[in-house]
């Protein structure tokens, strides 16, 4: 396929920053780092900083990028030895039954798909740990609040489809990965009511951590986006969270 162009005027709102380091709220739609079909149109090339971690290009939320190399080495140390902690939002397929449960399955390359880096539960992968809390319950959606114990590439994602509940939105770990394909080669798909093409309802709220030039604690959080709130099938059975 032929490049796409590159976002001409995308609004990337800053949430908090300190001594080398600015955290955004990165909208969906808007990769991390750089692409060759969609040259200019990430986070990276916008803001002309070095992101310290990365979300998926669909993910919405709390993203942090560095001005130094001192600061980037920091937040790496940090992200490997699991000192930041993270809370993500997510909307999953079904009824999800249990009020809390974590998922333990190890991830690895899915070598059976047609999909070049898509990411699987293989019993020889790293291991892999999601703790999750149902938020409120629809007929046939959940809300979800979600913290990664690690880190690992789509952990959310692939965990989350495994148990049967996958993102709403998600085209490559949903149903049917020819709808990723199709995606890709930039055929019309159908979205789900209110999300554009490709978006799956996984939003980065929060992110706790040491700043790295002071040691001072911060919290960093991402208002909910517009389109998570067209995510009830039916009323709610709970009351969501403020």
């Amino acid at each position: 396929p032929r490049p796409e162009s590159p976002a001409a005027a995308v609004a990337v709102p800053t949430l908090a920053e300190g001594p080398g380091w600015l955290a955004v709220d990165k909208p969906a739609g808007l990769a991390t780092t750089p692409m060759s079909r969609r040259p200019g149109a990430d986070v990276a090339s916008l803001l002309q900083l070095q992101p310290a971690h990365r979300l998926d290009r669909f993910t919405s939320g709390c993203l942090v990028l560095t001005r130094d190399a001192a600061t980037a080495r920091a937040f790496d140390l940090a992200f490997r030895a699991h000192r930041i902690g993270k809370e993500y939002i997510a909307v999953v397929h079904g009824h999800v039954r249990d009020d809390t449960f974590t998922v333990e399955a190890p991830l690895g390359l899915a070598t059976a798909s047609r999909v070049t880096g898509k990411i699987g539960v293989v019993a020889n992968g790293d291991p892999a740990s999601t703790d999750c809390e149902v938020l409120e319950r629809g007929a046939d959606r959940t809300l979800l609040r979600v913290r990664p114990r690690t880190g690992r590439r789509h952990q959310i994602r692939v965990h989350l489809a495994h148990i049967g509940h996958a993102l709403v939105g998600d085209v490559l770990y949903g149903a049917d990965e020819r709808e990723f394909i199709r995606l890709q080669r930039g055929q019309p798909i159908t979205p789900p009511a209110g999300l554009l093409p490709g978006r799956h309802l996984l939003h980065a709220h929060r992110l706790q951590f040491a700043d790295p030039g002071t040691g001072q604690p911060v919290l960093v959080c991402a208002p909910w986006p517009p389109d998570l709130g067209t995510w009830r099938a039916t009323p709610p059975t709970a009351t969501a969270p403020a």
